[in-house]
Order: structure tokens, then sequence, then C-alpha cells
């Protein structure tokens, strides 16, 4: 099939490897340690498939969204894959000749089961964390555990409360996976049927996307900075104090403290009274009910007090700095082939905008690319468009609603 070099780009969907006709799709990719989801419109009447039997005969039944133009798709280029994930439900409306197609991506194995296996704790992380993955089908590639403390590799049992440990049966895999990788400042995130498991990525080893505002740079653009503190946040400070038996620290809401930029000094713990020991861990938050996002970082030696500190100071100074943007256009060839395999894993250079403040590098949070065949409001192409939630500052290792969706 013979197409235009300026034929626009289309999403097409395939079901255990078939063509399904659509006018309509959504793709929504998330950089946090959850299953990223899609949703598809599609013709009931002479459908390809009976997908409901589908879904009986082939399950879990593979769900893989492509972008590219139309006649030069190709299922076997990986660049033009935007997602494999796994169908979910069918959701049939015969009075407009409609169903809607939706899907979870492939870490929706790893949260939906359980282990029932006791493991063995002193095994590495690495490896551990890789066993789990095959289990359940899917390839692994983790980072090495090994360092100069643990030449060879952090047995798995350092990372983990003894409580954790003796709970060693009938948890969900993913629990498990997230709470190794956080130990390490890892996180997790998939290409295709790969499930990676390491140091997130920095500057300079992503692409970069340079948009100016005002130049014919994109459709949609908000800025959001919040001047005090922020609500949707909360920091979580983790820490180790070696050599000692391990116990956990209590958790304690801090009241707001002033804004102090830098951060504390670890200090040694008291010399009165039993010393602080093992695993320490402090938090802090604004509001009541908390419903936002979690920032976590790890910081060696401090005692519980020192982590609440810690955290406080961190949180003023995180939400005084940060600006959150969503960006919508409409991604050239060019761009879609940068953008497409990478996921979530690019920067966006963002200038022009009146504002110097809301200038500069932000790293994605979420990704929502959306299709549609036919016209908007106005009348115009909807066609394909990619909206970027991101912040400008780098993504903590752990810093997701970890239980997954």
């Amino acid at each position: 099939m013979i197409t235009s070099p300026t034929a626009p780009p289309i999403m097409q969907l395939r079901l255990n490897g078939v063509f399904i006709p659509t006018w309509r799709g959504m793709v929504e990719i998330s950089a946090y340690s959850v299953t990223d989801t899609a949703s598809f419109d599609t013709f009931i009447a002479n459908a390809p498939l009976d997908y409901g039997a589908l879904s009986q005969t082939v399950s879990p039944c593979p769900y893989e969204v492509f972008i590219g133009q139309a006649g030069q798709i190709m299922r076997s280029n990986a660049s033009q894959r935007l997602l494999y994930a796994l169908l979910e439900e069918e959701d049939g409306r015969y009075e407009e000749d409609r169903i809607e197609l939706r899907a979870r991506g492939v870490l929706a194995l790893l949260i939906d089961q359980r282990i029932t296996a006791r493991l063995p704790m002193n095994q590495t992380v690495d490896k551990l964390i890789a066993w789990v993955i095959s289990q359940f089908g899917l390839t692994s590639q983790v980072a090495s555990s090994v360092s100069s403390d643990f030449p060879n590799g952090v047995p798995a049992g350092k990372l983990l409360q003894y409580q954790y440990v003796a709970m060693s049966r009938n948890y969900r895999a993913f629990e498990l996976i997230t709470a190794l990788a956080e130990g390490l400042g890892w996180d997790v995130r998939v290409q295709g049927t790969t499930v990676i498991v390491g140091p997130p990525p920095t500057r300079g080893q992503v692409p970069e996307i340079s948009k100016v505002w005002g130049n014919n740079a994109g459709e949609k653009l908000s800025v959001i900075h919040n001047a005090l503190h922020s609500r949707n946040i909360k920091v979580i400070v983790k820490s180790y104090l070696p050599h000692l038996k391990v116990r956990t620290a209590s958790l304690r809401a801090i009241q707001n403290s002033p804004a102090i930029l830098g951060l504390p000094t670890p200090g040694n713990p008291s010399s009165r009274g039993p010393q602080p020991q093992g695993n320490q861990t402090g938090f802090t938050s604004v509001g009541g009910n908390y419903t936002g996002e979690v920032y976590v970082f790890h910081v060696p030696g401090l005692d519980a007090n020192q982590c609440d500190a810690m955290a406080s100071k961190i949180r003023d100074d995180l939400t005084r700095r940060e600006f959150i943007v969503e960006f919508t256009w409409s991604p050239s060839l060019q761009e879609l082939q940068t953008l497409v395999p990478a996921g979530t894993e690019w920067t966006l250079n963002l200038s022009g905008c009146s504002q110097r403040s809301a200038n500069g590098l932000y790293h994605p949070r979420k990704v929502t690319w959306e299709w549609d065949s036919g016209e908007n409001e106005d009348g115009d192409a909807s066609g394909l468009t990619c909206t970027v939630s991101a912040v400008n500052h780098e993504l903590s290792a752990a810093m997701a609603p970890t239980g997954g969706i």
C-alpha cells in the first residue's frame, strides 16, 4: 500500500495479533510503579473477532497498541509499539453498535497475583526480583546489587523488616518487588513484556524534546506552582543504622515548620537510654486525608527523629521549587520516532513562557496519548495528540502510589 509521506499518524490496536479497526483510542503511561491503561472504541457488527469468546480461550489476551502512518505500521517494529498490555474488559453498547475494549499493562500480572511460597531471604535482591518476575511469564531486566559494601550482592533480608520477612506468605508479587527496589532507590518500569528494575535514568541518558510556547509549539499548556505547602505530596525519608539488631521506628506526623533550605547533617544518636537501631522512617504531609503523591528518599545514618526533620525540610524546599506542567500537542513524525519507544523516559525542555519561572526542564509523570479518526466540536479532524504531565525535578525512585491499580 502506497501512503503519502505527509499522511497523519494513527493509533492501531491488535488483540492476540489480530488487527482491530477502531475509530478512537486512549493510552495512559505512568512513570510511577503502577500499571499503564488503554481504552479503544470499535464496532460490534462485523467485528473480526468474538471478543468475549477470545478472552475465554486466550487468557491473558495480548493487547498491543502501535503508532505510525497508516499502511506503514509493522507489528515486528518495536519502535512503533506504544503499549503491550492485557485485555481486561469489554463493554458492548448494542444500541450504539459500539464496544469499548479496555486493558491494563503487564504489571497487572504482578499486582493482582499473590505469592504463596516461602522465599529464600538469603538470596540477593536482584536475583530474587528476577525470580519473582519470571514466575508470571515476564522477562526481567534487573540491575546488579553488587557494591563495595556488598561485593556479593545485597541479601534480600537486609532490606526487609523482620515482620515482613516473617510474613513471607500470601502477599502480592508487586509488593515484594517494590519493597526490595525501594530499599536500593530503584524504580520499576516496563518496556513491552520486559519488567525493568533499577536506578531511574537521569538527564543525558534519555531523549529530550524542546518546545517554545507561543511559537506554534502546542495546543494547551497549564502550569501549577504551590506557593505555600503543597497539599498533594507526602515526603518519606528512610534510613538504616547498621551493626545493630533491627527495629522499626514509629511513624510520627510533623507539624508544619519554617522552610529551611538544604538538608540537616546527620548527628550521632544520644548516648542516654536505648539507642535507635535498624530501619528508621520519618514522614511529613500537609492536610488531613492524604491522597496525593509520595516522594521517598533514602539517607543513611539517620534516626527516626532526624528522618522526620529531614522529611519536613525536603517537603518545604520541594514545594517551593516545584512547577507542574500539563502540555498538549500533536507530535511530528520525527518526535513520534523518539517518544513512542521512550514511554515516560524522556524530558521536556520548555521555554517561551511569559512567566519565566515556568521555563525549564521537566520530567514526565504521566503521558497520555489520544487518537480520534473523526471530528471535534469545531469540525476539525481530532487526529493524534500527546498530553504530558511533568514536574521540573527528577522523580524519586519510589515516589509513587506503590499499591498499583
